[in-house]
């Protein structure tokens, strides 16, 4: 994403702890569970639902991110692009 988005690559690691201290919600499930979502990989297996709805997938966000990028570098005010 960030390539994508014309932005330097971060650099170093921050834990789930350190990111609710960053953020100041040690204590609020709510604000846990978000960055639980963000920081941690959840992977689901989702074949059941794929099988019973009439349309797929689509393409993988890795492959499909470039073609809104333009759209998130707006967003967060980055003029121009990278990939």
């Amino acid at each position: 994403m960030a390539r994508a988005l014309g932005l330097a690559l971060p650099v170093g690691d921050v834990d789930l702890e350190g990111a609710l201290e960053l953020l100041g919600g040690g204590g609020d499930p709510v604000t846990r569970r978000q960055v639980s979502l963000l920081g941690v990989d959840h992977w689901y297996d989702s074949r059941r639902l794929w099988a019973m709805v009439p349309t797929s997938p689509g393409a993988r966000f890795s492959e499909a991110f470039g073609a809104c990028a333009e759209w998130y570098r707006e967003q967060v005010g980055v003029v121009g692009g990278g990939g």
